[in-house]
């Protein structure tokens, strides 16, 4: 298996992941610490989309929703005097370069715009700054303000609409469980 390709810090974090099923993240602080966080935690999706580990893709979901909320389930206000939990336009530019049309990820972030930007923030020349650059990006949005304004149903109510399906096989070849030893690390990498 090659990974010279794939960010280091990525192939870092899913080692950890296949040891513990965790790994260490950037906090939601700060805007630097939460836009460290979205980059981490996307690049990371990059690689577990790469090699199709959809148990690993759901957990960096989870995440995703644990950055847009507060504990007690309510989601954050988008601008703070201190914190901007938008994505930057490096991750969103990274999702939309990194994964297909379709994906997950790409649902939530376009969802997550929809749903929890104010429309002062389309209005705002920075915003089609972003759009403009990745155009997948202005038509996923597209399509999630005509279905907000047709059903008026928050997607991100409820995050198994961005969940992958575990196949069978990987239940059954014990993979969701954390993996015990260097040697069947290499086993699961060599596997994928």
């Amino acid at each position: 298996m090659e990974l010279a390709e794939d960010n280091v810090e990525a192939v870092e974090r899913y080692v950890q992941w296949l040891y513990s099923r965790d790994f260490k993240i950037s906090p939601v602080g700060n805007t630097q610490c939460t836009n460290a966080r979205y980059l981490e935690l996307i690049r990371l999706y990059v690689l577990a989309d790469k090699f199709n580990i959809p148990l690993l893709k759901n957990h960096i979901m989870g995440l995703l929703f644990e950055t847009i909320k507060l504990p007690n389930g309510a989601f954050r206000d988008l601008i703070s005097q201190d914190l901007d939990i938008r994505p930057p336009v490096s991750v969103l530019r990274l999702i939309y370069t990194n994964t297909p049309k379709g994906s997950p990820v790409r649902k939530f972030i376009a969802a997550f715009f929809v749903w929890h930007t104010s429309v002062i923030r389309y209005e705002e020349e920075a915003c089609w700054g972003k759009m403009s650059e990745i155009p997948d990006f202005t038509i996923d949005i597209a399509i999630n303000l005509a279905k907000r304004v047709n059903n008026r149903v928050d997607p991100l109510k409820d995050i198994m609409c961005f969940m992958e399906p575990i196949p069978k096989t990987e239940i059954a070849d014990g993979l969701t469980e954390p993996v015990k030893s260097p040697s069947a690390c290499l086993q699961v990498l060599a596997s994928v």
